[in-house]
This record gives structure tokens, C-alpha cells and sequence, in this order.
């Protein structure tokens, strides 16, 4: 098995350097998550504070979080209450599915 160290940002050179929000542990690469902004391997929680730490690395949570912020009432179609309930659905801190069989 790869193993890969979490938010590792020189994984090639002698100089201990980590992208913000990872721990620097050790784990497979199968459970990784890799950012795109950056291409650091994560833990999942640890992506996650990555990317509330580089606002620009996860586009769609910060277009959520800016939309529940700067809702107006008046300019939606739907409910201000049923539209931040979607954006927090879409906040959620959850595992994503990994396969089509949601395993």
C-alpha cells in the first residue's frame, strides 16, 4: 500500500512543510482526500479544516457559505428558511459516498 503523510506540502524533499489544516500522520492513500487547489493529501476531517482555512481551495462550500450569508428574502422564489437549510445540507461535515453502491 501508498502511504502518504496528511497536508504534507514536500513530500519529494528534506524540508518538513505542511499545508494548513493537516497533521502531518501518516495514512493510506485509499483514505486520502486530495485537494485540487493545492494537490496535499488530507484525513477527512483534516481536508475539511484545510479548507476553511484556504478559502480559495473549495469553491462550492465557500459559494454556499456566501449564499446563506447574503440571503434577501424578497429576491427567492423559495423559502429564506428552506434555502439555508439547503446550504447547511451542503455544509455538513459527512463522508462522502465512494462508490455507486454508497459503500
Amino acid at each position: 500500500m501508498i502511504k502518504v503523510t496528511c497536508g504534507d506540502a514536500n513530500p519529494n524533499g528534506n524540508i518538513a512543510f505542511t499545508y494548513k489544516g493537516g497533521c502531518r500522520g501518516e495514512l493510506d492513500i485509499t483514505e486520502a482526500y486530495r485537494c485540487v487547489g493545492c494537490g496535499g493529501w488530507f484525513h477527512l476531517d483534516c481536508i475539511l479544516k484545510h479548507f476553511e482555512l484556504e478559502e480559495g481551495h473549495d469553491n462550492a462550500r465557500n459559494a454556499l457559505r456566501k449564499i446563506k450569508d447574503s440571503i434577501k428574502s424578497d429576491k427567492i422564489l423559495i423559502t429564506e428558511d428552506r434555502l439555508i437549510e439547503i446550504c447547511e445540507k451542503g455544509l455538513e461535515k459527512t463522508k462522502p459516498i465512494t462508490n455507486l453502491k454508497g459503500e
